[in-house]
């Protein structure tokens, strides 16, 4: 699959906001500039602790599933308490970003339907139902996904233009047209979406799980939801 020829070397855990603790994956995000409850930019916190969570993600090019720490925090202002989740993963998915990317692109890439489409590596880690799930979520915000993946790739290619690496945008293959008949533009917004990701990692020599964090972060940053 083209993913693997494109992982670099460290580029595990892009954000750099990580280190291992007794075994344990801490976050060690900064707190935000603007309190995501009461929208105060003071900047007024105390830490409030942690909480452990399991990840599953990529270390190296084998799947783990780890152990997470991450970071929680109380604004003077309002008294709300709020953890920080890092730009590898959604705060409501234990999966990573770059994970979820990979078992929605084997099912839009592939001729196959869902229950052939995931390689056999993958069957530990997730069903064709799984996949199914994901799939029906990303095709809900897949405008959003390339919105920002989109910006994530013009803020690395600066000042090129876009368009030298996609003259005019990819096209989504004739058969998942024939898969999503119901849905297909939807589904040729999410292909195109992570085509884009794919295209423009492999032209800017870039690891996908970066570009990926960085438009995570976009969407973090306006509270918008990102993938799935």
């Amino acid at each position: 699959m083209l993913w693997r020829e494109l992982l670099k070397e460290g580029a595990d855990f892009p954000s750099g906001r990580f280190f291992r603790h007794r075994g344990v994956l801490v976050y060690k995000g900064d707190p935000p500039e603007v309190c995501p409850v009461c929208e105060s930019n003071e900047r007024r916190y105390h830490v409030h602790g942690s909480f452990l969570r399991w990840f599953v993600t990529l270390v190296g090019r084998k799947i783990e599933r780890v152990r997470l720490r991450k970071p929680r925090f109380k604004c003077l202002i309002c008294t709300h308490t709020f953890s920080l989740h890092p730009p590898e993963g959604l705060s409501y998915k234990h999966t990573c970003n770059f994970l979820i990317v990979v078992f929605l692109w084997s099912y839009l890439a592939s001729t196959a339907g869902m229950h052939r489409a995931l390689p056999a590596e993958f069957s530990e880690d997730a069903s064709p139902r799984t996949v199914s799930r994901y799939l029906k979520s990303a095709k809900a915000v897949a405008v959003e996904t390339q919105q920002f993946i989109r910006e994530a790739l013009i803020e690395k290619m600066e000042p090129r233009p876009i368009e030298e690496i996609f003259f005019g945008g990819p096209d989504p293959p004739e058969s998942l047209l024939k898969k999503q008949r119901a849905e297909p533009e939807k589904a040729s917004t999410l292909w195109r979406a992570l085509a884009m990701l794919f295209q423009g990692a492999k032209a800017l020599n870039e690891d996908p799980r970066t570009l990926l964090a960085w438009a995570n972060q976009r969407s973090q940053n306006r509270k918008r939801r990102f993938l799935l």
